[in-house]
């Protein structure tokens, strides 16, 4: 790691080091609790590069408190780790990416939060600790070569070419409906109204040419409408019209659903901008250039264990809601906090 002196000069990107037993990295993103947007509300803050999000910067902040001091601090002393760090802000390829805020954060707030978070979150209570908490600020990056994310802008070219073919199918989906709105008729409607009653004509005589039915329906018949009790044995007669207009009508649906039009085309880039916005660190560049009174923050805290007495952590997983043992060790060369079955001797 970097000295302490070195850390009071961070810039966007910077690299600090590799996470160790005693050093964990987690990068702030808003995925902990997201604002309630939709799609188009997401659009309009990539377009505009606004900046108005403290309330949940704040409130991810505290989410990202109460589910990794209790587990990393649980992981740390059980592995017999006195003195560790966690950073927020930093990924875990030990890039600074830092926290956006408009303002200035509460550090005591932060602490504060902090120690209640290890008092209640982690047990048995019968140990001393410290924590140091250091808010340290990152430098603004560059403004960015393009007025919005290169991501955005092809998901607004995906997007335009997604609608095309959106828009080309709901025309031949009208046409299909339109086509096909004879299946929403009734039956006696099917027979009784003179359009439908030439199509249904037209069908007996390339089935049946010299049905009697096609006689009746030569004249001012009118079909009444029946129950489906009193039609049960009527639409199995062919020298009935409920056998001639169930059957054309039973047709013309069988055509209905084989020719329905499917749309087919995945819009794979439709979460681009929830990504953008959510993820956080792309967006740095542009909310801390585009709005006034931003600063980028990185949060180091100091976790210093000082007395014990010989027992083993645990920790409440606020994510499954029970409490789980878990030390810090090396898992495929990478230093993990590895939940552990077995009790400490």
């Amino acid at each position: 790691m970097k000295s302490n002196l070195e850390l009071l000069y961070l810039r966007y990107n910077d690299y600090i080091g590799k996470e160790t037993l005693a050093v964990e990295f987690k990068e702030f993103s808003l995925f902990k609790k997201c604002v309630d947007f939709n799609r188009e509300q997401f659009e309009y803050y990539c377009e505009t590069k606004k900046f108005e999000f403290n309330e949940s910067v704040n409130i991810n902040l505290d989410k990202y408190i109460k589910e990794y001091i209790p587990r990393y601090g649980c992981g740390f002393w059980n592995a017999g780790i006195k003195e560790s760090e966690l950073y927020i802000g930093v990924n875990d390829l030990g890039l600074v990416k830092g926290i956006p805020y408009q303002g200035q954060l509460d550090q005591n707030m932060i602490k504060k939060n902090i120690n209640k978070a290890i008092k209640k979150y982690i047990k048995p209570h019968n140990f001393s600790y410290s924590v140091k908490v250091d808010l340290l600020k990152v430098e603004k990056p560059p403004i960015p070569e393009t007025l919005v994310h290169p991501q955005y802008t092809q998901y607004l070219i995906k997007k335009k070419k997604y609608m095309e073919k959106y828009n080309k199918f709901l025309i031949i989906y009208e046409a299909w409906k339109e086509k096909y709105a004879i299946v929403n008729y009734k039956l006696v409607d099917i027979v009784n109204l003179p359009e439908t009653r030439e199509r249904l004509k037209k069908f007996i005589r390339l089935n049946d040419p010299t049905n009697d039915v096609l006689k009746l329906l030569d004249t001012d018949y009118k079909l009444q409408y029946i129950s489906g009790h009193d039609m049960k044995y009527l639409k199995l007669q062919d020298d009935n019209p409920y056998y001639w207009v169930t059957t054309f009508k039973d047709k013309i649906i069988q055509e209905y659903k084989k020719d329905k039009p499917i749309f087919n085309f995945e819009y794979y880039h439709a979460c681009i901008p929830y990504n953008l916005f959510v993820s956080v660190g792309d967006m740095i560049p542009y909310w801390v250039n585009y709005n006034s009174n931003m600063n980028l923050y990185m949060i180091r805290i100091k976790l210093k264990l000082k007395q014990i007495k010989n027992s083993y952590f645990s920790y409440f997983d606020v994510v499954s809601e029970r409490w789980i043992k878990c030390e810090r060790m090396y898992n495929l060369g990478q230093p993990v906090c590895m939940p552990i079955t077995f009790q400490k001797q």
